[in-house]
Order: structure tokens, then C-alpha cells, then sequence
């Protein structure tokens, strides 16, 4: 497992008190970790995050054909697997589309 830096893309608001967040990273091992903060990504402390949408940008291939996402707190879990299912054995770079509800 290793710390990948999620880069804030995009922050655009929806009515009410949800925003959407568009974050990148660059994955380096089949389950990595994205830490988002308030500081850097503007989200409030006591925001839920859901993951609603992921992407592979770049290394697609046999070795590297999904992602499974999971959210605990400010933390994002992405496992990556290859075309058969089982664990990634190449990696690339990712794009997140995460909701953001603002209690």
C-alpha cells in the first residue's frame, strides 16, 4: 500500500450543500491511499465523501484494467486490477470524481 498525493483538479458547487471535487494521482501499487485534507482540497472537517465516478488516464492495459474505490473519513482506498480481476501488476495515473455533502 502506498500514499498517493491527490491533486485537486476541479471544485465546482451544486445547490444546497453539496460540491463535487475532480482529483488526480498517479497509482504506484494495486491498493494505494488518496488523504484528502481541508486545506488543500477546501473541504469542510466534517464533510461525507463518496467516490462517484473513477477513471484510468494513463497505463490501461491488460495489467492494469479496473479500480475499486472505497472512502473511510477523508480517505480514499483505490485497488486496481487487470483484466482477469485479480491484483494490478502495472499502474498509471487516475481521475476521481468525488461528491462532497457539507453538513
Amino acid at each position: 500500500m502506498a500514499a498517493v498525493t491527490g491533486v485537486k483538479v476541479y471544485k465546482g458547487e451544486l445547490a444546497g450543500n453539496t460540491q463535487f471535487l475532480e482529483i488526480t494521482g498517479t497509482l504506484t501499487t494495486s491498493v494505494d491511499t488518496i488523504t484528502l485534507t481541508s486545506a488543500v482540497h477546501g473541504i469542510s472537517p466534517s464533510a461525507v465523501l463518496t467516490v462517484v465516478a473513477d477513471k484510468i488516464e494513463t497505463g490501461m492495459a491488460a495489467g492494469f484494467a479496473e479500480l475499486q474505490t472505497t472512502v473511510s473519513g477523508f480517505v480514499i482506498t483505490v485497488s486496481s486490477f487487470n483484466a482477469a480481476g485479480a491484483v494490478a501488476t502495472t499502474f498509471g495515473a487516475i481521475r476521481l470524481l468525488v461528491k462532497v455533502v457539507e453538513p
